[in-house]
């Protein structure tokens, strides 16, 4: 179960940002498949404007994903995987 994952924009260069999370993460579950694992969850809800999950704060100007936005993210990263 994969839940609350985080980002800040101070990541650099940007246009990398969205290519390295994908790569974490099916680095992530590669590495759990390995270990025998069938199955992975992935929680896909997008924070409320204020709530931060693991960071402790966002800049003002950063947006939020919309539901629709986040679940294509998702998909797009399982494509590759």
């Amino acid at each position: 179960y994969i839940s609350y994952l985080d980002s800040v924009e101070y990541f650099r260069p940007r246009v990398a940002r969205t290519a390295v999370y994908h790569e974490i993460l099916m680095a992530y579950l590669a590495w759990a498949r390995k270990r025998g694992f069938t199955t992975a969850h992935l929680w896909a809800c997008p924070p409320q404007r204020g709530n931060n999950f693991i960071f402790w704060c966002h800049p003002q100007h950063q947006r939020t994903p919309s539901k629709d936005r986040l679940l294509q993210w998702y998909k797009a990263m399982l494509k590759k995987s």
